[in-house]
């Protein structure tokens, strides 16, 4: 007798590989994207954040606006500017009140 797995036991193995991974799969890719989202919140705090500190030290008061690649020359952001900041190009920052600051990107030239 030979060793070995029958044709409807390999399907058999196939289906339910197919099944879990249908189920797994979609969470993964959910996941996924909801740390993308995360990061890129992230990423916008850090780059208000970068903008409220430029315009205080250059004392151009409020409102100031700031272009991305400014702030990526001055070293106020943590991180490398990649392509899915590159249409912003200004951001504006006004004082609404004491502590707290609006911020408006615009992609056209500062």
């Amino acid at each position: 007798m030979k060793k070995g797995f029958t044709l409807v036991e390999l399907l058999a193995v196939l289906v339910l590989l197919g099944l879990i991974l249908g189920l797994v799969f979609p969470n993964v890719v959910d996941q996924f994207r909801k740390r993308q989202k995360e990061i890129d919140d992230s990423k916008l705090k850090l780059i208000y954040s970068g903008a409220k500190s430029y315009c205080k030290e250059s004392n151009e008061g409020f409102p100031c606006t700031v272009s991305l690649r400014t702030l990526d020359l001055e070293n106020k952001l943590p991180f490398e500017l990649d392509e899915d900041y590159a249409s912003y190009q200004c951001i504006t920052v006004t004082k609404v009140s004491d502590g707290k600051y609006s911020y408006d990107y615009s992609e056209k030239g500062c």
